[in-house]
C-alpha cells in the first residue's frame, strides 16, 4: 500500500471520509511510522556521521538522528566516554568547570534534546525562489520587566516564506526549542540569528532537531568523531509513496486510527485500535526474536 492505500483504510475505520481532514490523518500516518521505528528500528535507518568537534563539552549530532549507540574518536583512536547528566560527582572539578580531565565513572553515550541560545531576532531564507512555505518557531523570550532568568517565557509564531528574500522574526529569542515548516519545500530552510546559523531544515525534513551529546573529558577542537545512529525515517509527503518494508502496514493503519480517535475525543475506539496496533508489533517482534534477527536484541520485548 501507497500512502493514498492507507489514507483510504484510516478514513474507513475512522468514518472520517471528508477531505479537509487528509492533513490531520497523514500527520498520524507519519507519527505511526516514527513510532515503529523509536519501538522496532530496522537495518536501513543504522548509518553512521563524521562529525568535526568545534571544542567544548557538547557536540550537536545531525538533526534526523533518532538514537546514538556509540561515538568513536578517529582522530585519536580511541573510544569516547559519554553522560547523560549535567555533573560528574566523581570529578566534580574538572567536569564542572570543563576543563580536560580525567572522568572515574561514566555512563553509556546517549543524547538529550537541548534549547539552541540565540542573541537575537532570528533570520529565515530558503535557497529555492519556488518556495512558499510556512516556518514555526517556538523559543523562549525575555520578558524586559524581569531580569534573567525569571524573565524567559515561552512562547512562538509562525513565518511565511516566499522565494529566497529572508525574512526576519518579530520576537526576539533567548534560545530555541523547535523549528519546523509546514510542508515539504524545494530548498534548504536556513536560520540564522546575527548570522550564525541555529537551524537547518531539509527539503523532506519537517523540523530542525538537536540531538546532543555530553562528554566526560572535553576533546580538543576539531577533533573529529564517527558516531553510529538510527536515523529519523524519512515522512511520506506523496500519495504514491509507500512506508518502508520494514514497518507492518496493518500497524501504521491502526496505529494512525487509534490518534484520530484520540484527536475526536473517543476514547474508547482509540484505546481498541492502540491494543490492535500494539498486537501487531508484538507479534512481528516475536517472530524476529525467534529467527534471531539482531534488530529485536536491542529493544525491549514488551512495551507499556
Amino acid at each position: 500500500m501507497n500512502l493514498s492505500d492507507i489514507k483510504i483504510e484510516v478514513k474507513r475505520l475512522t468514518g472520517r471520509n471528508d477531505n479537509a481532514f487528509d492533513d490531520r490523518i497523514e500527520k498520524a500516518i507519519n507519527r505511526a511510522i516514527r513510532e515503529w521505528a523509536r519501538s522496532q528500528p530496522w537495518g536501513d535507518l543504522k548509518t553512521t556521521y563524521d562529525i568535526t568537534h568545534q571544542g567544548g563539552r557538547g557536540m550537536a549530532l545531525p538533526s534526523d538522528v533518532l538514537r546514538c549507540e556509540w561515538v568513536l574518536d578517529t582522530t585519536n583512536t580511541r573510544a569516547v566516554a559519554a553522560v547523560l547528566q549535567q555533573w560528574d560527582r566523581e570529578d566534580e572539578y574538572s567536569y564542572s568547570k570543563d576543563q580536560t580531565g580525567y572522568a572515574d565513572k561514566w555512563k553509556m553515550a546517549e543524547f538529550q534534546p537541548v534549547f539552541t541560545t540565540v542573541t537575537s531576532y532570528l533570520e529565515i531564507a530558503t535557497s529555492s525562489s519556488s518556495d512558499v512555505v510556512a516556518v514555526y518557531t517556538a523559543g523562549r523570550v525575555l520578558d524586559t520587566g524581569a531580569s534573567a532568568p525569571y524573565g524567559l517565557y515561552d512562547t512562538g509564531e509562525t513565518i511565511n516564506l516566499v522565494g529566497v528574500s529572508p525574512v526576519t522574526s518579530t520576537l526576539e529569542y533567548q534560545n530555541m526549542s523547535s523549528i519546523s515548516k509546514s510542508d515539504e519545500s524545494i530548498g534548504v530552510v536556513r536560520v540564522k540569528s546575527n548570522g550564525s546559523l541555529v537551524g537547518l531544515i531539509g527539503p523532506d525534513q519537517q523540523e530542525a532537531r538537536y540531538p546532543w551529546i555530553q562528554f566526560m573529558d572535553v576533546p580538543a577542537a576539531l577533533t573529529v568523531f564517527r558516531t553510529g545512529v538510527y536515523r529519523e525515517p524519512r515522512p511520506l509527503v506523496r500519495a504514491y509513496q509507500a512506508p518502508p518494508p520494514a514497518v507492518e502496514q496493518d500497524y501504521i493503519v491502526w496505529q494512525a486510527s487509534s490518534d484520530i480517535f484520540w484527536q475526536l475525543h473517543e476514547g474508547d475506539r482509540a484505546v481498541g485500535a492502540m491494543r490492535k496496533a500494539r498486537d501487531i508489533a508484538k507479534d512481528r517482534r516475536g517472530v524476529e526474536l525467534r529467527f534471531g534477527d539482531y534488530d529485536a536484541q536491542i529493544v525491549p520485548t514488551e512495551r507499556d
